[in-house]
């Protein structure tokens, strides 16, 4: 399931390209958007740079699975002690 989300964000030759203009503002292949580019609201990022914006995305989704799953191995491991210990 990751290579797929993965691929979306950044599996073209397009999106590749983009990127580069985004760090390299002098790149001819700008496509409306530079480094020095600013944004007001999500929406205006993704109308302006969608590559951007679901990389993004997918770093927030990331994120949040990630803190996720280290809550859940936390309360697993309370779990475990309060069964091995009973009478503390």
């Amino acid at each position: 399931m990751s290579s797929s989300i993965d691929n979306s964000v950044t599996g073209s030759s397009q999106a590749v390209d983009q990127t580069a203009a985004v760090q390299t503002p002098s790149t001819t292949a700008t496509p409306g958007y530079t480094a020095a580019t600013q944004v007001s609201s999500m929406t205006d990022l993704k109308t302006k740079a969608p590559v951007v914006y679901k990389a993004m995305l997918f770093g927030i989704a990331s994120s949040m699975m990630s803190q996720q799953q280290r809550q859940s191995d936390h309360l697993k491991a309370m779990i475990k002690e309060g069964e091995d210990n009973p009478n503390e």
